[in-house]
C-alpha cells in the first residue's frame, strides 16, 4: 500500500491548459488557438507554444476537447469547423458518378458532425501546392481530406504538412505516409470466392486490372490465389484485362475451362455481352465493383461510407490537436456490401423483359 503511495505522489503533474498559457505568457485563447494552428497566431508563436507544451507534458483533456469542439461546430455557419478537400486528380474525376458519390459521402458526415466541406483542385487553373497550402491557412483550414488518386500509382505533395491533420481516401502510396481510409479488397475477394464454393462452383476465374491490382498492392490476385478452390491452377485462370471498353478477352485451354467468373471490373449490360460471347459456357458472373447499372451481383466498395471514415479520423485528430505527419499512421480498412441484381441469384445470367409492345389505337374515320 506504501509502495503505491509514492509511486502515486511521484506521477508526474497533468498541466492545465491555464498553466501552459501562464508559462507561455498569453492568454488561454491565444494558446489554445497555437495548439490548433489558427492562421490568427504567428508561426513562431505556434511553434513556440508547441515545444512548451512536449517539455511540459501537456495533454489536453480528450472529453473537454470534443465538448469544445461541438460547442465551436454548433456555431452559427461561418464560425464553423470547415474541412478541406482536395481534389488530387483533373476535373473530369469529380464529375464522374465516382467522385461525385464518394464526395457526397464525406460531404453528409462532415454536415451531420456539424461540419462544413470545402473542394480544392490541386491541379486547377493556375494552381500550384505553394499556393493551395497558402489558401488553406488564409482560410483557417486546418483538417484536410486527399482524394481518392484514380490515374496514378504514387503521390506526394511538397509543402508543410505539420500545419494540418489530413487523411487520404483510397490505396494510393503516398509519401509521407499518412492516415488513410480504404476498401478491405482483399475481403472483397475473400466473400465472393466463399459464395462460390457455397453454391458449388469449383473452377472460378479471375479477369482483373493489371493496373489496378498494382495500385492495390496485389491484394486481390493474394485473395484469389489463397481462396481458390485448386490453388495449383489459380494462375491459370486470371486473364488481365485494362479497356473493358475494347477488351482482349482470350478463351482458356480446355483444362481449365471455368464454372464461373470474377470480374474486378464493373459488368453493365454492354461488357456483359461480350463476355457471354466470348465465353458462352460460363453462367456464373460475380464483380468486385457493384454499381447501379451493373448487371452481375457483388460487392459494393462502399466509398461513401470510407469518405465519412475519413471526416471522422481527420476531426478527432482536430480534438486531440494533432496536426503533421503521423507517427505511427493509422490505415482503415471497411468491408464492402454485397448486392444482389434484380432477377439474378449467385450469379446466373440476367434475364430481361422485353418492353410490350403499345397498342395501336385506331383513329375514327
Amino acid at each position: 500500500m506504501l509502495a503505491e503511495l509514492v509511486k502515486l505522489m511521484s506521477k508526474p503533474k497533468a498541466y492545465t491548459i491555464r498553466e501552459l498559457a501562464e508559462v507561455a505568457g498569453l492568454s488561454v485563447g491565444a494558446v489554445s488557438y497555437a495548439l490548433r494552428g489558427h492562421p490568427s497566431v504567428s508561426d513562431a508563436t505556434i511553434e513556440r507554444v508547441r515545444a512548451l507544451a512536449v517539455e511540459m507534458d501537456y495533454r489536453p483533456d480528450p472529453r473537454l476537447s470534443t465538448l469544445m469542439a461541438q460547442i465551436r461546430r454548433s456555431q452559427s455557419p461561418r464560425e464553423r469547423e470547415v474541412l478541406g478537400w482536395i481534389w488530387l486528380s483533373s476535373k473530369k474525376i469529380s464529375e464522374q458518378h465516382f467522385g461525385q458519390m464518394v464526395f457526397a459521402g464525406a460531404q453528409r458526415r462532415a454536415e451531420q458532425l456539424g461540419c462544413s466541406l470545402e473542394p480544392f483542385w490541386l491541379n486547377g487553373a493556375g494552381m500550384t501546392p505553394k499556393r493551395l497550402h497558402k489558401i488553406l491557412r488564409t482560410r483557417g483550414i486546418s483538417g484536410i481530406l486527399l482524394s481518392p488518386e484514380m490515374e496514378r500509382n504514387y503521390m506526394t505533395v511538397d509543402w508543410d504538412w505539420s500545419a494540418f491533420a489530413c487523411a487520404i481516401i483510397g490505396m494510393t502510396e503516398w509519401s509521407p505516409v499518412l492516415h488513410r481510409v480504404g476498401h478491405d479488397y482483399y475481403r472483397s475477394v475473400w466473400i465472393s470466392m466463399q459464395r462460390m464454393r457455397e453454391a458449388g462452383l469449383k473452377q472460378p476465374a479471375f479477369i482483373m486490372s493489371r493496373s489496378i491490382d498494382d495500385r492495390l498492392h496485389h491484394m486481390q490476385l493474394a485473395a484469389f490465389r489463397t481462396m481458390h478452390p485448386d490453388p495449383s491452377i489459380a494462375d491459370s485462370l486470371i486473364q488481365y484485362v485494362d479497356d473493358s471498353e475494347k477488351p482482349e478477352l482470350k478463351p482458356w485451354p480446355k483444362d481449365f475451362q471455368p464454372d464461373a467468373i470474377l470480374l474486378a471490373m464493373g459488368a453493365d449490360d454492354r461488357f456483359y455481352r461480350i463476355l457471354r460471347q466470348c465465353f458462352p459456357t460460363v453462367k456464373h458472373y460475380f464483380t468486385l465493383n457493384w454499381g447501379e447499372t451493373g448487371v452481375v451481383p457483388g460487392i459494393c466498395t462502399r466509398y461513401d461510407l470510407i469518405a465519412g471514415v475519413a471526416v471522422d479520423l481527420v476531426l478527432a485528430q482536430l480534438h486531440r490537436n494533432e496536426r503533421g505527419i503521423p507517427d505511427p499512421a493509422t490505415a482503415v480498412l471497411l468491408q464492402g456490401e454485397w448486392r444482389e441484381v434484380p432477377n439474378v441469384v449467385l450469379g446466373t445470367p440476367l434475364k430481361r423483359q422485353k418492353p410490350a409492345k403499345k397498342k395501336r389505337v385506331k383513329k375514327a374515320s
